[in-house]
């Protein structure tokens, strides 16, 4: 609640103070997808494009839609501004996104490395 407050203004400072709560309370709640939700608004609203994606596709994991998740990280992976570490995290992600697709029967596990 204290997180939607700082958010209801929509000003970037305190949308930042609101992810730094928000990805407090995902170290105890990380199977949250409201929460990652709101880390997501709150760090879009912060200018953080790249963290808002990320929480995004993690919202989109937990509520059950993987293809939704992957797809949000393989347009965040294309981007030219990240660097080497976020593309790998991503890369990552998107990699155990495709296993639990397959386990799904849904797509053909190939693993990229970018």
């Amino acid at each position: 609640q204290y997180a939607e407050a700082l958010l209801a203004d929509r000003d970037p400072e305190l949308a930042a103070e609101a992810a730094g709560v928000l990805r407090r309370q995902l170290r105890d709640r990380n199977d949250s997808p409201r929460l990652y939700e709101l880390h997501a608004r709150a760090s879009a609203i912060a200018g953080d494009d790249i963290t808002a994606s990320e929480a995004l596709a993690e919202s989109y994991f937990l509520s059950g839609s993987v293809a939704e998740a992957m797809e949000q990280l393989e347009l965040l992976r294309d981007r030219d501004d990240l660097d080497y570490y976020q593309r790998a995290r991503i890369t990552a992600r998107i990699n155990e996104l495709r296993l639990e697709l397959a386990k799904m029967g849904k797509e053909e596990v190939r693993e990229e490395r970018r």
